[in-house]
């Protein structure tokens, strides 16, 4: 008789002649115990119930479809490759094994000559500050200063990556950070303080919100203008202080630390705002999706830490390539100027705008930006050399 074992689905071939009644077998695969109905046609003599008597195991069929697929017990087989394992002869081996490791070697190497290697690894240094720092950030007591440290830290970040793999600048970095600092406490404070000395817009405000034409106006005149003159101011010092010594790649790098600076303490407030964002929404609309105004305000933080201050930086970039052209051929200061100011304060505009209306345009526009800037960076480079 061919029986099927309920739990592993192995068949096998009994001899029905040597059982009677219900007896109880035992699957020889899976040891899963369980009872045989015999057919009422089998004459057998009476036999203890528990006796099993199979065949060589023998499926039923070659054809995976014709039957279930065999299964093995995984407990089983753990159970029985450890026993395998761990055999006095085994354990022998594994010891005498870890007494052969050069733990100095091979789990601790640590000497002068790794530390030295180390010591001016950039790599290592900048991965591990990018990994570390931002732990040591949130140890802070205030709040504040840890906002404040996090937007420096971000804004480094893009330093970093600007002034070693971009502009390739071996020069020091005084007069970069001199820049991003002046541009981030003075400059951006100094706008504030113009703006509310202008009159007041609101006005076009409401209108820019219902024409998409004013609005677009409105961002390049009352947004990439000012802003854009704001963060050229520490480019023009520094021109104007070294006149004809200045290094060209270096006015580029102020230029660029300057639109970091600028980013970086503009998202300080931003960041408050977002911050309290969820509260007011609660207190004009009523009940709100709470967690979904928090998401959103977290999502915003993150976008203006790392992109933001990565845009700014190239706008001002484009700017003062064009100064840096002036400085180069000695003639067309004004116009290479304005050039400079119209190019770089559209852009920023028209960033602001699309993404009032698809934040993807404003990634596609930030990525021509920096297209065009990396062609200038190796326009300039090259004239440099000759």
């Amino acid at each position: 008789m061919e029986i099927r074992c309920p739990e592993c689905h192995a068949v096998y071939q009994i001899d029905v002649s040597k059982l009677s009644g219900k007896p109880t077998v035992r699957c020889g695969k899976c040891q899963c115990r369980f009872c045989i109905k015999l057919p009422e046609s089998s004459q057998i003599e009476d036999v203890v119930p528990i006796a099993l008597f199979i065949q060589e195991y023998q499926p039923k069929s070659k054809n995976p479809s014709n039957h279930v697929a065999e299964r093995s017990n995984p407990l089983q087989e753990i159970v029985k490759k450890t026993k395998t394992l761990v055999t006095k002869e085994s354990a022998n081996e594994i010891i005498n094994d870890f007494k052969e490791i050069n733990f100095k070697e091979e789990v601790f190497p640590v000497d002068s000559m790794s530390i030295l290697t180390i010591k001016n690894d950039f790599v290592f240094w900048s991965a591990l500050i990018l990994g570390i720092m931002p732990i040591f950030i949130s140890t802070l007591n205030s709040r504040e200063l840890q906002l404040t440290t996090f937007a420096l830290f971000f804004a480094s970040i893009w330093g970093l990556i600007f002034k070693r793999y971009i502009i390739e600048n071996t020069d020091g970095w005084a007069l970069p950070v001199i820049g991003f600092f002046f541009t981030g406490i003075i400059g951006s404070n100094l706008l504030l303080f113009i703006y509310n000395l202008l009159p007041d817009f609101s006005t076009l405000a409401d209108l820019a919100e219902k024409n998409l034409i004013v609005s677009f106006f409105r961002y390049i005149t009352l947004v990439g203008i000012p802003e854009e003159l704001c963060k050229i101011f520490p480019v023009i010092a520094y021109l104007c202080w070294k006149r004809k010594n200045a290094s060209v790649m270096m006015l580029i790098l102020i230029g660029i630390f300057s639109g970091l600076g600028f980013a970086a303490f503009e998202n300080m407030q931003y960041a408050n705002t977002f911050a309290v964002a969820p509260l007011f929404k609660i207190i004009k609309y009523g009940h709100t999706d709470l967690r979904a105004d928090i998401k959103d305000a977290m999502i915003s933080v993150m976008l203006r830490s790392f992109s933001s201050v990565f845009s700014h930086a190239v706008w001002t970039g484009i700017f003062s390539y064009f100064i840096a052209i002036a400085s180069i051929i000695k003639k067309r200061y004004t116009a290479l100027f304005i050039i400079g100011l119209c190019m770089s304060s559209f852009a920023h505009g028209f960033y602001d705008w699309s993404c009032d209306i698809q934040i993807m345009l404003g990634a596609l526009l930030t990525g021509f930006s920096f297209l065009l800037f990396y062609i200038y960076v190796i326009k300039l480079r090259g004239m440099v050399s000759e």
